[in-house]
């Protein structure tokens, strides 16, 4: 009986951890979207790399634009 009860209580206790929710960094993106500004897919750290990409583009800036395209692919199919 004292080991259902210490079972209990330690399902109970183990029940009240919360998980630590990541900070979040406010981005500064170069361009206003013209679309629904709450609107989100996906990371927005990856869209601001693509803003940063499309800048560098219209600026003229063609020697930067390795900075932002690499010869590897990576795949995210979940």
């Amino acid at each position: 009986m004292k080991k259902i009860f210490l079972l209990l209580i330690f399902v109970l206790i183990s029940c009240e951890t919360t998980s630590k929710k990541e900070p979040t960094t406010q981005l500064d993106f170069p361009f206003e979207p013209s679309y629904q500004k709450d609107w989100k897919m996906g990371n927005q750290e990856n869209v601001l790399l693509v803003q940063n990409l499309h800048k560098t583009l219209l600026d003229g800036e063609f020697e930067r634009v390795t900075e932002f395209i690499s010869d590897t692919i990576v795949m995210y199919m979940g």
